[in-house]
């Protein structure tokens, strides 16, 4: 899926303040009486997001990137924290695999680590003189999530059934909305 915002004309953004509120649910799937959960990965505000482009004035500034989501979690795991991983970022971008028996429903907050809105020179942008800025992001595919068998630890190898029901389970993001 491929989600497009336009930010506002003749107004003056705070790049550092772009943020995606985002809601995730994630799907059961059964094979053989064998019931798999499918979980969101962690650091699932940036591994949902294989491409993040964005144009100004029409005119692509930032082309994004094949496995822009691999890159983010690069950078994170050279950059960040455990303190601000088990505090902040596993509130807000669900930093960690939930390895409950049920499906994940978690509300995520996506902030750019890297490219246009988290690196460039200038923090404000009239786009009065600029034009529109507008953001493309594409949603990675389902094969990010992580997996959950039923009253199996989740750091066990999944049993057979348990494999040919795993590639089935999906996720949605609903209530997409950016500030």
């Amino acid at each position: 899926s491929i989600v497009t915002f336009q930010l506002p004309e003749n107004a003056l953004i705070d790049l550092r303040s772009f943020r995606v509120h985002m809601d995730a649910t994630t799907t059961l799937a059964s094979s053989g009486g064998t019931d798999v959960y499918g979980k969101l990965p962690p650091d699932a505000s940036t591994s949902l997001i294989s491409n993040f482009e964005i144009f100004l004035g029409g005119v692509q500034i930032e082309q994004g990137a094949s496995e822009y989501n691999s890159i983010c979690r690069m950078l994170k795991l050279a950059c960040a924290t455990t303190d601000r991983n088990n505090s902040v970022d596993r509130m807000l971008f669900h930093s960690e695999v939930d390895t409950s028996d049920a499906v994940d429903d978690k509300s995520l907050i996506y902030q750019p680590p890297i490219g246009f809105f988290a690196v460039s020179s200038t923090r404000l942008i009239p786009t009065s003189l600029t034009g529109a800025i507008t953001v493309r992001i594409t949603f990675a595919p389902a094969s990010v999530l992580a997996y959950k068998e039923r009253t199996v630890a989740i750091s066990n190898n999944l049993s057979a059934n348990a494999l040919a029901a795993a590639p089935t389970c999906t996720y949605s993001v609903s209530n997409l909305h950016c500030t």
